[in-house]
């Protein structure tokens, strides 16, 4: 229910027109996206380099450029693959 009203009051307060509304979904992204974006490749580089000295890392099993982008996109669930930042949050 909170959830909801926020949303209603945040959307009330969003700027009209489609260049107004884009800005506005693209500053919401970054700013949630920048530190995920990251997070991601510092947990990438720590598996690589775990993997190179002959470690397990235990948070990342080999992933795929597709599972990458989707995870930059926050589509991990849409797309099928697994959230390869979830045991790092």
């Amino acid at each position: 229910m909170i959830g909801g009203f926020s949303l209603a009051v945040s959307v009330s307060a969003w700027p009209q027109g489609l260049h107004g509304v884009l800005s506005k979904l693209l500053t919401k992204y970054l700013r949630v996206g920048i530190p995920c974006m990251v997070m991601l490749a510092a947990l990438l580089l720590a598996s690589y380099l775990f993997r190179a000295f002959g470690l397990d890392l235990g948070l990342v099993e080999r992933v795929s450029l597709g599972q990458i982008i989707a995870c930059m996109f926050f589509l991990q669930d849409v797309t099928g693959y697994g959230n390869i930042t979830a045991g790092t949050w």
